[in-house]
C-alpha cells in the first residue's frame, strides 16, 4: 500500500539467516527469545525498549526488501534484515515489527514495553477523541441555539434572517 517491496522465503537468500520457527509442537520452543536484533538510536523503537541490541522471538519467511518511502528503519538483524519500521512523521503509534513480542508481554520487558507504549498511545488517542467529541457536542449546541432564536416566525421572514445563524468550524 506504501510502495516498497517484500522478499519471500529469505531463508533461501545467500547471507541470510533461518528466521522461520523451530520446528516444534511445543509453542515455547517455537517462539522462544533467540534473535539478536540492533534498534537504531533516535527511533520510535528506541524510545520504548532502547537502542541497541535487544533479543526477540522474531518468525517469519518473508522480509522488507525495498523499504517504502513512508517508512523508517526502526531495527534490523545481524544479517541486514529489517525487523522493524515505523511510518514517518506519522502522528499516531505507527511501529510494527517482524517478531512477536505478544507471546511473551507478560514475562519479557522489550515485549511488555512495546504492549505498554501501544496502550498508552491508545488510550491517548481514545481520550483526544472524546475530548473532540465534546467539542463538537458544544458547537452543535450552540448552533441549534443560534438556528433556533433566529428562526422565522413566518416564511415571509425569512428573508430578513438570512446570514443571522452561523457556522462552526473547529474549536471555539
Amino acid at each position: 500500500a506504501l510502495g516498497g517491496s517484500i522478499a519471500t522465503e529469505i531463508q533461501e537468500i545467500a547471507g541470510k539467516q533461518d528466521h522461520r520457527a523451530a520446528n516444534s509442537d511445543d509453542q515455547k520452543e517455537r517462539f522462544r527469545i533467540h534473535q539478536p536484533v540492533h534498534v537504531k538510536a533516535g527511533t520510535c523503537l528506541a524510545e520504548i525498549i532502547g537502542a541497541g541490541r535487544v533479543e526477540v522471538n522474531s518468525l517469519h519467511r518473508q522480509a522488507i526488501e525495498r523499504l517504502a518511502r513512508e517508512l523508517v528503519v526502526e531495527a534490523v538483524a545481524d544479517d541486514g534484515t529489517i525487523e522493524a519500521v515505523s511510518v514517518r512523521d506519522s502522528l499516531a503509534f505507527a511501529v510494527g515489527v517482524q517478531w512477536h513480542p505478544e507471546f511473551w508481554a507478560s514475562q519479557d520487558g522489550p515485549s511488555k514495553a512495546i504492549f505498554e507504549a501501544f496502550g498508552d498511545a491508545a488510550r491517548h488517542h481514545a481520550d483526544d477523541a472524546a475530548q473532540r467529541a465534546v467539542e463538537i457536542d458544544r458547537a452543535a449546541d450552540d448552533a441549534r441555539v443560534c438556528s433556533e432564536s433566529s428562526r422565522p416566525e413566518s416564511v415571509s421572514d425569512h428573508r430578513n434572517v438570512i446570514g443571522a445563524g452561523r457556522i462552526i468550524v473547529g474549536k471555539q
